[in-house]
């Protein structure tokens, strides 16, 4: 069981990401446009998960715009955050 004492601002779209939102066709522009989700809101993140690479994953729901719940979980690329302590808390 891990735990973290942070949650993160997403301030950076990856450079591979600012390349796939330019192009609807692209493989990760939905992973783009969630990206962005992030980054464009105020809300701190909670932690969902650090993989064996211990890369910082996180979960994202939101109603699209046909009014479908979406669920999501997207890795969060180094540099592209600033961790916000926060209390101990447990991930997956």
């Amino acid at each position: 069981m891990k735990t973290v004492n942070y949650l993160l601002r997403v301030h950076t779209l990856p450079e591979d990401l600012k390349e796939a939102s330019r192009d609807t066709n692209h493989d990760l522009h939905k992973t783009s446009v969630i990206y962005s989700k992030l980054i464009n809101t105020d809300h701190l993140w909670e932690v969902d998960s650090i993989d064996e690479y211990d890369q910082v994953w996180v979960a994202v729901n939101f109603i699209n715009d046909a009014g479908q719940a979406e669920f999501h979980t997207i890795k969060i690329d180094s540099g592209t955050y600033e961790p916000i302590e926060y209390d101990d808390y447990i991930i997956n």
